[in-house]
């Protein structure tokens, strides 16, 4: 059975694009909301297994619809998703309650599925390309594996520059 997603982004576009992404992978993509409010409101009447949530919205927070959300009984999983760098948001993503977080430019289907700790997706002829390999990104230790890709494997300890051990991009 697809693992249902509502998509909570403020950009028609991306919508879109992450719906038509999700779906090709066997995503049931059930709703969409374009603020938090709705959202949040959106979300406690599909009762969806995932909620892909942009940090920023036009009224409140994606922290604050985390908040909100997991003060429902039996919670979606939620993944947050931005065009800014994980390291932008300090320590904020761990402490919300999220699964995880996805840079706007990184998302698919395999990235999706390793943030909720999972790696088993359905590969289709059309999939194939986007489930190549996995894609650097940030995850909340405390709810999912942490994945790097190959690459970040021979980067030297010391003296890096450019991306973490864990795909992000280093903050100083």
């Amino acid at each position: 059975m697809a693992r249902s997603v509502l998509i909570v982004d403020d950009h028609p576009g991306f919508r879109a694009q992450a719906r038509a992404l999700l779906a090709a992978a066997g995503y049931a993509v059930v709703g969409e909301a374009a603020d938090g409010e709705s959202g949040v409101r959106v979300a406690r009447d599909l009762s969806p297994d995932v909620v892909l949530l942009d940090v920023q919205l036009p009224d409140i927070t994606g922290f604050e619809v985390v908040r909100l959300v997991h003060g429902e009984p039996d919670p979606p999983a939620i993944v947050l998703i931005s065009s800014r760098d994980a390291c932008d948001y300090g320590s904020r993503i761990g402490r919300s309650g999220a699964c995880g977080f996805i840079p706007k430019a990184e998302l698919s289907a395999r990235t999706l599925a390793a943030v909720l700790g999972h790696l088993r997706v359905e590969v289709t002829d059309d999939t194939r390309a986007d489930l190549s390999e996995i894609p650097p990104i940030a995850v909340n230790p405390r709810r999912a594996r942490r994945h790097r890709s190959p690459a970040s494997h021979s980067r030297p300890e010391s003296g890096r520059r450019g991306r973490s051990r864990s795909g992000g991009r280093l903050c100083s």
